[in-house]
């Protein structure tokens, strides 16, 4: 089985058509949202004209076979991560001011200070707070793990990605605990993707690799949003344990 792999589009509907123009191409047979569908802040991107978060979230809901959501979604209909690492939210969190809410967070948290204004209705906000923060699912014998970002900050909550090796052993331990071989998530904006196991370590790539699917193995592709990083997709063959990474247009790489 093919299965394309999109993750945070921030709104972007001409990366996300031009996506799903792609994974059309390529014929896939099942299409995962890792979340981040809305959100958008001058500060990261550029496409204010373009942004279009009704149209976005219509198409991942027609499209997409397994949805997430991510920090930005969470926080679109004033809503807590159920896995939190840690952190004791008060409960009115959502009604403290930005400098109350930065007091509290000692800059470690997303505060979306600078995240534009959105409307949803009824119904999308009804559909992003529907959405599971993982999913298990199964393919060709083998179990994968699908969530934004890296166990216990499933979500991506937290702002800083420090002490990277211990989220990966936390996250190894989560997908143990779930029975699963392989974990794929998003959320980290990165230069193509990460690929690490005990025998294969790619760090920030685009083209074709291989993983070895009966090894723990943790996936983080690219994000869909045109920005600062390199934008782009994955598509991950079941049968083969082969993962093309494709990049799309951006600031840095306009090709």
């Amino acid at each position: 089985m093919q299965l394309g792999i999109i993750s945070d589009i921030h709104e972007d509907i001409i990366s996300l058509k031009k996506t799903f123009s792609i994974l059309n191409k390529k014929q896939v047979d099942e299409i995962v949202c890792l979340g981040d569908i809305v959100g958008f802040s001058k500060t990261y991107y550029k496409y204010d004209d373009s942004r279009n978060a009704h149209e976005c979230i219509s198409m991942v809901k027609s499209n997409c076979n397994v949805v997430i959501k991510g920090n930005h979604d969470l926080f679109a209909i004033k809503k807590l991560s159920e896995f939190n690492a840690g952190i004791n939210y008060p409960p009115n969190w959502f009604d403290l001011t930005y400098a109350e809410k930065l007091k509290f967070s000692k800059d470690k948290l997303w505060l979306y200070e600078d995240e534009l204004p959105l409307k949803l209705n009824k119904n999308e906000i009804e559909y992003l707070d529907s959405l599971p923060e993982y999913i298990i699912a199964e393919y060709d014998k083998t179990k994968y793990l699908f969530s934004h970002f890296l166990y216990p900050d499933t979500s991506g909550a937290q702002k800083k990605f420090t002490q990277f090796s211990r989220k990966l052993k936390s996250h190894r331990k989560f997908m143990n605990n779930n029975n699963c071989n392989i974990g794929i998530c998003g959320h980290a904006h990165i230069n193509g993707a990460i690929i690490r196991n005990k025998k294969k370590s790619v760090h920030g790539e685009f083209g074709k690799f291989n993983f070895d699917k009966n090894t723990n193995t943790i996936i983080i592709g690219p994000c869909i949003a045109k920005g600062a990083n390199s934008n782009g997709l994955t598509i991950i063959n079941t049968d083969t344990s082969e993962i093309e990474v494709i990049q799309l247009n951006s600031e840095k790489n306009k090709n």
